[in-house]
């Protein structure tokens, strides 16, 4: 490894260094989210800073999500809760997804804590058990982190890589674009198999005619920008979309393959759109021969990207690299898409409880016209995942939110979970552990 001048490569630099992961099986996957700061010795992370610049930012492969309480009844003692409970290295002060500060998290012991409710007036004490405070210590300033940028790749077609660099010599393939279009991939596996690249911004779809034909995009009313492209429509039949800044009502939209007059959501603002096509992208398996665990490519023309999914040959299913509660600090390849335990009953006085697995038809996690998911998340035993079994056939019944027992309310519906039975507990040590070099 060594500098790269053609950011169409892949290279650590003399100070960023690409970050591998090496799998208990001896497969290898590329980290494409952290690469390793070899000055400061510790991972890092490429963020947006409030002064225009991107650096590669330590504290974590998620921004720590801190809520300001205080330490008394006076409200003038401010502290930080971890909202995640996570345990914290670095304090970041956000604006509007931009970072303006970086601290160091220094753990604070707070037994009780008080918040400013809606109207400004300090509310509490609330319990601190079981949470994580932290007070800002150190300022980390942006001079001291290595500036980084994203290139974009043309190879010649439609789509083209998204691929971090540095001045140092890192390059990091971390995406793909639409080069025709101008946007980052989203890309998704819709209900037919088929992958494609969606604009990373999704809207709501409605129509401004009684037929359907003329599509209105509607965007939350707190984005403050009107996106060039959005995706909206079906989880598993996306749909891409240019969109106009010329606003508008709609007053119809699609309910079953039949259009009908609805009221739109509140909080929305309507745009003109006019359909795009999407580019299509192919995801492919790559077998390594005495190896578990298969590498996944995203390919399209001549561009390849590895996929951060691999395929378990064993369970049959996907997995990514994740941490469980049941052993935290270890990573491991856990499944992907799986369903979740959810308790039922047997009978219609609900006395015999069934736990089952509740797999989404129209939910990302069903992958879209992927085969069923091979494990269930258990509800009560961190890291532990169900394998599923056959589908659930006899009817079940659920508490209402009354408390009475009825039949689950949900099964006559298009978007209604698939039920099926549970089989044995697999506890997170059967999944494929990794160690982190660089």
């Amino acid at each position: 490894m060594g500098c790269a001048d053609d950011p169409s490569t892949i290279a650590s630099g003399a100070r960023l260094e690409l970050i591998w992961n090496t799998f208990a099986d001896g497969s290898r996957q590329r980290d494409v989210i952290e690469v390793f700061d070899a000055e400061r010795d510790e991972p890092c992370v490429p963020h947006r800073w409030t002064d225009g610049n991107t650096y590669c930012t330590p504290g974590g492969r998620q921004v720590a999500n801190l809520a300001t309480v205080y330490a008394s009844a006076a409200c003038d003692s401010a502290a930080l809760r971890a909202v995640d409970g996570g345990s914290l290295t670095y304090a970041p002060t956000v604006v509007d997804g931009v970072f303006a500060a970086l601290h160091r998290a220094q753990p604070l012991a707070l037994v009780a804590f008080w918040v400013r409710d809606a109207g400004g007036a300090c509310a509490g004490p609330f319990s601190g058990g079981g949470q994580r405070f932290y007070q800002r210590g150190a300022e980390v300033a942006a001079a001291e982190l290595a500036p980084v940028e994203t290139k974009a790749i043309d190879a010649g077609g439609r789509v083209g890589l998204r691929t971090l660099v540095s001045d140092d010599g890192l390059s990091l393939p971390t995406g793909m674009r639409d080069n025709s279009r101008g946007f980052d991939c989203i890309v998704r596996t819709t209900a037919n198999g088929v992958a494609t690249c969606l604009p990373p911004r999704q809207g709501a779809l409605r129509y401004a005619d009684a037929a359907c034909r003329e599509p209105v995009v509607g965007q939350h009313e707190s984005w403050s920008d009107v996106a060039p492209y959005m995706f909206a429509g079906p989880v598993c039949e996306p749909l891409g979309f240019m969109v106009s800044t010329e606003t508008t009502v709609p007053g119809y939209e699609r309910i079953g393959g039949v259009c009908m007059a609805t009221a739109a959501p509140i909080g929305h603002r309507w745009f003109q759109a006019a359909p795009i096509d999407l580019a299509r992208i192919e995801r492919r398996r790559v077998a390594e021969p005495g190896r578990r665990l298969e590498a996944i490519e995203l390919v399209a023309g001549d561009v390849t990207l590895s996929d951060v999914s691999r395929f378990d040959t064993r369970t049959g299913g996907e997995c990514q690299l994740a941490s469980s509660a049941a052993e935290p600090g270890v990573r491991r390849c856990l499944p992907q898409g799986p369903g979740f335990e959810s308790t039922y009953f047997a009978d219609a006085a609900c006395t015999r409880p069934l736990p089952l697995a509740n797999v989404y038809r129209k939910a990302p996690m069903a992958k879209c016209g992927a085969e069923l998911p091979p494990f269930a998340v258990a509800a009560d035993r961190p890291g532990s995942y169900y394998r599923i079994m056959g589908s659930q056939a006899t009817p079940v019944f659920r508490r209402d939110e009354t408390g009475s027992c009825t039949a689950s309310p949900y099964d006559g519906l298009a978007g209604a979970p698939l039920l099926f039975q549970l089989g044995e507990l697999v506890p997170s040590t059967e999944f494929v552990a990794a160690v982190t070099d660089h």
